[in-house]
């Protein structure tokens, strides 16, 4: 019945405009054809000289990151776009600036572990400019209780009046961390990552060390300044 379903959907498909082709973007963009008017047009002059072969079974040990908050190794792309709001290693709330160069320099230290799948959280598309749009809230750790439950007013820092200091510290462990779950478009690729090219010596040098590189494919979720026409 699956696929009827999906079948149905080609129509659809073909109705979908293309994002414009922004010549600023050229380093980052994976669509090479610059008159493409839907994504069915969309094209790539990239011919890869070799695959790595995928592996028999996929029940590897893993290691997930949130690109942006695992290592800074390029710090020239951290406020790429200049704004006010868009980088500050000392807010959860912005740009750490993480990107593919921290992650190649780190890459022995995941393979002395044992690490043999790398999974980067989030899109790897142009976002969000200050803080990639989406967010979720940081754990709480479990000897701080819920403010609305009753173990809240037997808390020992609300026993010795530090309730606005405990308050202060629950939203703190509140506040969301950037993880880019809001694409903009689907084929440029986020400039504080990295450009194209440093994808490809990127996951080059992940093969090389006999580990894979999972892509976190978030289409489903997209950012709010998108358009439609009709």
């Amino acid at each position: 019945m699956r696929l009827p379903s999906l079948l149905g959907l080609v129509p659809l498909i073909a109705s979908v405009l293309a994002a414009p082709y922004n010549e600023t973007y050229a380093e980052y963009n994976l669509n090479t054809n610059q008159n493409a008017q839907s994504p069915l047009d969309y094209d790539t002059s990239f011919v890869p000289s070799s695959y790595h072969p995928s592996p028999e079974n996929w029940r590897v040990p893993y290691y997930t990151i949130l690109m942006d908050k695992f290592a800074d190794g390029d710090p020239t792309n951290n406020d790429y776009f200049g704004t006010e709001f868009e980088w500050d290693w000392r807010e959860t709330n912005f740009r750490f600036g993480g990107d593919l160069a921290g992650l190649e320099s780190k890459l022995d230290y995941l393979a002395g572990m044992g690490i043999k799948a790398i999974f980067a959280s989030g899109t790897p598309w142009i976002n969000m400019l200050w803080q990639a749009d989406s967010a979720s809230p940081r754990f709480l750790p479990l000897s701080y209780p819920c403010p609305h439950s009753i173990g809240f007013f037997f808390h020992p820092s609300y026993r010795r009046g530090l309730r606005g200091r405990f308050l202060s510290l629950l939203r703190r462990l509140l506040r969301t961390t950037p993880k880019g779950y809001s694409p903009l478009d689907l084929t440029t690729l986020d400039p504080h990552w990295g450009r194209r090219d440093e994808w490809r010596s990127m996951i080059d040098a992940v093969h090389a060390r006999g580990m894979y590189y999972v892509v976190d494919f978030t289409v489903a979720t997209m950012a709010d300044l998108l358009g439609w026409k009709g």
